[in-house]
């Protein structure tokens, strides 16, 4: 019982180990995401895609695309002009997901929740 939490901490360290070597070799540079322009986001989140597919993983790359697509139309949605029309939006009470009004779908393609349980802002 000893010999296995001794390996599964050492393996624990190991690990803990790379994560911290991974970080302290990462060429970025920390920002402050809560000062930092949209444009500024968005430009990190491509240099991470370029990293990723550099890098050889397609998987890390395509989740990336998918949340940096997300947080585009987050992002329109949000900061449309009050009184158009585009500014009607559903959200999905279970991963937040946005859509615009008019183009609703059945269900959400995230997380398969019923549109008719979206929550509606006009």
């Amino acid at each position: 019982m000893n010999l296995h939490k001794t390996l599964l901490l050492l393996l624990f360290a190991i690990a803990a180990g790379i994560l911290v070597w991974l970080y302290r070799d990462s060429p970025r540079t920390p920002r402050n995401i809560r000062k930092a322009s949209w444009s500024e986001i968005i430009a990190d989140r491509d240099a991470e895609i370029r990293r990723a597919m550099t890098r050889g993983n397609r998987y890390a790359a395509r989740t990336l695309v998918w949340t940096s697509a997300a947080d585009l139309k987050s992002i329109f949605l949000l900061e449309c002009r009050p009184g158009s029309r585009e500014c009607a939006f559903a959200v999905c009470p279970v991963c937040g997901n946005l859509y615009a009004t008019e183009y609703l779908d059945r269900y959400c393609p995230f997380c398969l929740t019923e549109g008719e349980k979206f929550v509606r802002f006009e």
